[in-house]
């Protein structure tokens, strides 16, 4: 590092620097970083056409319940992959799921699927409104799986 460069960079910084492979994560980590800055931004924008986002919540019908299965791969890390909760957690703004029905595959169980409701950010009383709402005009409150 050039001498005046190095003034302006913490000690932790600089020993972080020097390792080679911990650079290449800091660089992964800058880089989460960005993209949650502009996922969080996306959603406000998209909040500022509407008072609540609506949208499945999941791309999947409720799966049952099984034993977690033996992690051998990546791919096997994360068993809730189709759940499409995460970009309103990280975009910190509240948001609920409600059940909007009960589809019953080609020689399946009817199991539920969700309705996620998500609003701007501290306008949870929106979003519980809305929900309750939804929850008034339909059936499926009150509807239960079989077990």
């Amino acid at each position: 590092m050039a001498s005046g460069v190095r003034d302006d960079v913490s000690h932790e910084y600089t020993c972080f620097m020097r390792r080679g492979e911990d650079a290449r994560l800091h660089g992964r980590f800058i880089r989460s970083v960005q993209v949650h800055g502009l996922l969080r931004q996306q959603v406000l924008q998209a909040l500022e056409q509407a008072d609540v986002l609506v949208q499945p919540t999941a791309g999947l019908v409720a799966q049952k319940v099984e034993p977690d299965p033996i992690i051998d791969s990546k791919t096997k890390t994360n068993r809730l992959s189709w759940l499409l909760t995460t970009t309103y957690s990280l975009a910190n703004v509240p948001a609920l799921s409600i059940p909007c029905g009960f589809p019953a595959p080609q020689g399946g169980t009817a199991l539920p699927i969700g309705l996620q409701i998500a609003g701007k950010p501290f306008a949870e009383v929106t979003v519980f409104k809305v929900a309750h709402a939804y929850e008034q005009q339909t059936p499926w409150l009150h509807q239960r799986p079989p077990l």
